[in-house]
Formats: C-alpha cells, sequence, structure tokens
C-alpha cells in the first residue's frame, strides 16, 4: 500500500487534489453502477415504481462516471505533458547553475537519458495514479457491497485479495533493483553507440577499429540490454496473471471447495459471482500498475540524486550578475585545485599559482601536454570552484555570491569549444558594418552571413568553425580573453594573423588577453610568458622583442 500512498504523493505534489478528487467520484459512480444493477436482480422489481428509482439511479451513476471520464481524460494528458515539462525544466535548471566539476561527474551521456527517456517515464504518473485511484474506489465499494451481501464472503475475498497484493509487493524491490540495472546499462550503450557515432571517419578507416567496437562494446551492450529488458518486461507482464488468478481461485473455493466441508457463504452464489466478475477488471488494472510504478519510483530516485550530484556546486540564486565593467588588475593568490578522476588512480594537482595580470597585458602559457594548461584555463576562468586560494577582480575577492558575473568578464574559445549559430547577445548594439567587417577580417566573406541573429550555416571546416567562434566573442566585447590552442587548426597566414594582429589589437584595447599555444616561435609577441610543468606556473623571459617585431612583419 505504500507505493500507492506514494505515488498519490507524487501526484499531489504537481496536481494538488485535482487528479485525486476525480478519480474518487468516477470510482464511486463505476462501483454504484454495479451495485444498482446487482439490486435489480436481486429484488426482482415488478412494480414500476421501483424500476423507475432503479433506473434514474443507474442512469444518474452512468451519467456522473461518463461526463466525469470526458474531462477526466484532458485532465490526465495535460497533466501528464505538465509533468514532464516541470521535471525537464527542473533538471535543466539544475544543470544550467551547476559547477563545470558536478557536472563532469554526472556525464553528458547520462543527462541524455534522463531529459530525454526518464522524464517521460515520470511523465507517465497522473495515469497511474488515476487507474490506481478508480480501481481502488470500485474495488472497496464493490467489497464492500459484498460483506453487505455475505460477510464470509467478504472476509474470503479480502484473504485472497490481500494475500496476492502481500506477494505483488513482496517482489518490488528486486524489481526496482533490475529497473537500475537497466538504466545503468542504456548509459553505457549510449555511451558506446556516441563514440562510434562521432568517430565514423575513423571506424571506416580501419576494419579492425570497426570490427573492435562493434563485437567488444556495442553488440555485447547490447545483447545484454536487450535479455535484460526481455526479463524484465516479462516479470512485469506476469503480474496481469494475478489479477486472473485471484478471481479463479475465489471462484474454485466457492463452487467447489467450500461445499464438501458443508459451507455456505451465500444464498444466491449468481449475486456473489457478479460481484467478483466486476472486481475482476480493476484488479487487472491495479495489479500490474505496481510493477510501472516500481519503474517510476527508480527513475524519481534517479533524478533526485542527479539533481543533488548537480547542486554541489551551485551558487545562491541570487547571485550578483552585473554587466562586464572596465577591468585594471587581475590577481590570483596561492591557487590550487586537485582534480581526481574517480573512474581511475588519475590524480592531478594544480598550483599554488600567484600572479598579476594587468589590463593590457597579453601573455602566453606554454607547456607540454598533461602539464595543466586546461585545467587551468577552467580554473582561472571560474569553472572549477572547488580551490583552495583567492582570486581578485581588482579589489574583488571572487566567491560563490559573485563567481557568475566572474565568469561574465571571460571570452574563452576552448580546445574542443562548441559552436552555437545563434548569437545569445545583445545584437542590436551590434552594427552590421561591424559584424560584416569582421567576417571579412577572417576571411569568411561569401562563406557565411549573419540574418536575424543567426550565422547562415556553421558546417565549415574546423579553421573556419574556430574564426565564426573568435567572432561572436569578440562581438561580446569582454575585458579578459582567453584563447586554447586557437591557431591549431588555421592554416599558417591565418595562424600568423591571429598572433600578429588579432591578439595584438585586443591589448592595445585594454583587455587582458591569456594565449594557451604549443607555437613557441610567437613566444616573443606576448609581454609575458608562462610555462606549465606538472601543475606549476612559472613566468620565464629571454624573448628579443626585435624577434617579435620581425615575426610580425613576415609570416
Amino acid at each position: 500500500m505504500k507505493y500507492f500512498i506514494s505515488l498519490l504523493g507524487i501526484t499531489k505534489r504537481f496536481f494538488g487534489f485535482r487528479v485525486l478528487a476525480f478519480g474518487i467520484i468516477a470510482g464511486l459512480s463505476n462501483a454504484a453502477m454495479i451495485s444498482i444493477i446487482n439490486e435489480t436482480i436481486r429484488r426482482d422489481v415488478a412494480s414500476k415504481t421501483s424500476v423507475w428509482m432503479l433506473f434514474t439511479a443507474y442512469l444518474s451513476a452512468m451519467s456522473v462516471y461518463f461526463v466525469l471520464q470526458y474531462f477526466y481524460q484532458a485532465l490526465l494528458i495535460s497533466s501528464s505533458e505538465a509533468i514532464v515539462l516541470n521535471s525537464r525544466a527542473e533538471l535543466i535548471q539544475k544543470i544550467r547553475k551547476s559547477g563545470l566539476r558536478s557536472f563532469e561527474k554526472v556525464g553528458v551521456n547520462k543527462l541524455f537519458v534522463l531529459l530525454a527517456q526518464d522524464t517521460n517515464t515520470i511523465g507517465q504518473i497522473s495515469g497511474l495514479a488515476s487507474n490506481a485511484i478508480i480501481s481502488l474506489i470500485v474495488i472497496t465499494a464493490s467489497l464492500g457491497y459484498l460483506a453487505f451481501l455475505s460477510f464470509k464472503g467478504f472476509l474470503l475475498a479480502m484473504f485472497i485479495i490481500g494475500g496476492s497484493l502481500a506477494i505483488a509487493f513482496s517482489k518490488q524491490k528486486i524489481n526496482i533493483h533490475r529497473i537500475r540495472q537497466v538504466m545503468e546499462l542504456e548509459n553505457t550503450f549510449l555511451a558506446h553507440m556516441r563514440g562510434m557515432l562521432l568517430g565514423i571517419k575513423e571506424i571506416k578507416m580501419d576494419i579492425s577499429m570497426n570490427d573492435g567496437i562493434y563485437n567488444r562494446h556495442v553488440k555485447p551492450t547490447m545483447e545484454e540490454l536487450s535479455g535484460l529488458k526481455t526479463s524484465n518486461n516479462t516479470f512485469q507482464s506476469r503480474f496481469s496473471l494475478l489479477g486472473q488468478l485471484v478471481f479463479f481461485v475465489t471462484m474454485g473455493c466457492i463452487l467447489y471447495l467450500l461445499p464438501v466441508f458443508d459451507i455456505t457463504i451465500t444464498e444466491d452464489p449468481a449475486q456473489f459471482v457478479i460481484i467478483l466478475l466486476y472486481i475482476l477488471a480493476p484488479l487487472q488494472t491495479l495489479i500490474p500498475l505496481i510493477p510501472h510504478f516500481s519503474q517510476i519510483s527508480a527513475t524519481i530516485d534517479r533524478i533526485a540524486i542527479t539533481e543533488r550530484m548537480l547542486e554541489a556546486e551551485c551558487g545562491p540564486d541570487d547571485a550578483q550578475l552585473h554587466a562586464p565593467q572596465p577591468l585594471q588588475r587581475l590577481s590570483i593568490r596561492n591557487l590550487c585545485f586537485n582534480y581526481k578522476n574517480e573512474k581511475s588512480d588519475f590524480d592531478f594537482n594544480l598550483g599554488p599559482i600567484h600572479m598579476d595580470i594587468k589590463a593590457g597585458d597579453l601573455v602566453f602559457i606554454h607547456g607540454h601536454n598533461g602539464s595543466g594548461k586546461s585545467t587551468l584555463i577552467k580554473v582561472l576562468s571560474g569553472l572549477y570552484t572547488d580551490t583552495i586560494g583567492s582570486i581578485y577582480m581588482d579589489d574583488i575577492l571572487i566567491n560563490q555570491q559573485n563567481i557568475q558575473w566572474y565568469r561574465n568578464m571571460f571570452g574563452v574559445i576552448f580546445t574542443d569549444n562548441h559552436l552555437f549559430d545563434y548569437i545569445y547577445d545583445d545584437f542590436e548594439n551590434k552594427s552590421e558594418k561591424n559584424i560584416d567587417n569582421l567576417i571579412t577580417k577572417f576571411g569568411l566573406s561569401g562563406k557565411v552571413k549573419v540574418e536575424k541573429n543567426r550565422f547562415s550555416t556553421i558546417d565549415l571546416s574546423e579553421g573556419q568553425k574556430k574564426r565564426i567562434a573568435l567572432i561572436s566573442m569578440l562581438l561580446k566585447d569582454k575585458p579578459v580573453y582567453i584563447f586554447d590552442e586557437w591557431a591549431a587548426n588555421q592554416d599558417p597566414d591565418f595562424r600568423h594573423f591571429f598572433y600578429t594582429t588579432v591578439v595584438p589589437e585586443l591589448s592595445q584595447q585594454k583587455k587582458i588577453v591569456i594565449v594557451v599555444t604549443h607555437d613557441e616561435r610567437y613566444l616573443p609577441i606576448a609581454n609575458r610568458v608562462f610555462k606549465m610543468q606538472d601543475g606549476g606556473l612559472h613566468e620565464v623571459s629571454g624573448f628579443p622583442k626585435n624577434d617579435a617585431f620581425e615575426m610580425m612583419r613576415r609570416p
């Protein structure tokens, strides 16, 4: 019974008592019809007065039931969609407000499954609640009428029905465990498929890789998932047989077993059979709902656990959100960060980092792969917040209260940057001439244009996509710019143009510019150079300025 109580509680949270009230009235009117039919048969009425009274009562009960069902179905549909909408909106808000580290721990694959599949599963709760309420009311009312006719028959039916429900509920702990196994296996399968689809070019170029990823990962996971789902669905479908079993066992006891012991349940077995027949339908509806609700319960638990994980690094809702302001200095004091991969033994320590960067500084950071450059960028830009040490924007200490304001000061292009085709900015303040000039400046004239805040296409080469990302970022006019290996996908001319023209111009505009690069031949362009090594950051010198000027004149 706790399953149904929990189900009703969740439904009430979304819709108050609407679904509950409609279900109770519909169930009572449904039960009233069978009692009126049975009373008509039992009394064998002959007077027209009695016939008309019973007919009027029957017509009234039937009208109430079908009128309610007419409006009830619309309520259930809207309720179901509202649950899906609310569940998705709540989860999306958690994702939007979560820290990057907690987001990475949850994983993209799991979040896709939660948003696309699990929220739809939760949406079934209104329909399940409706069926459960109506079935419970009809069964309860019918049993009450059965007790009025034959108390012995009532006790027998209660014993058999109660025992069947107890058996059904006792299996749900195992069922929930199996459902959770399916959920985790679906995440694994999606991860394998995502890797296969994203790496389709590499797979097609190598038959051993093509066969390997399919035979070692995709196919075994797919088959295991199919087998587990088949087992689960078979287990759940067999619950529908339990309702029929209850009916036929009760009938067998009344018609064959009890007469052997000279036990009389009722003087009129026909009426008893009619009532049991009427109980059979809602019972067959009610019992299969139990495994369905177990699936919803497991899904709700999984979403709740995920939301708690996403809340781990959330700042308060009243975070200070100000537009970027003129910046004089960015100060880092003894900043440390520990990165631990929970799926492996990898443990990386960043810092302590101590540095001051002034407006107009052009800072280059170089170092070998794995030295910590990308992690440093995420820490500097405020994406990783579980750090030790302090960050000051001018004289303002950065904390959870103003972390979003701090992030808004940065324009960052990551190595794995995602390109949006829409400019989510105050486009009206950007002149079309300025945008067209940037498109021409970066060699994209005739290939792409901006219409109604949207780039006409992003189906371009990787290097051209990076140029569009740069255009989008320059339009935002941020006080601090960070470019992580931006030039890696550029041809020599545009690589040279980026280092000798784009970043110096930003520096001249009194922007703080931080460039992460492997192009050591361009290091003399910077007025400050840092080397990243094993999580430590050290400033280096010794790059003659005349080399930089010579480099600016020729590729």
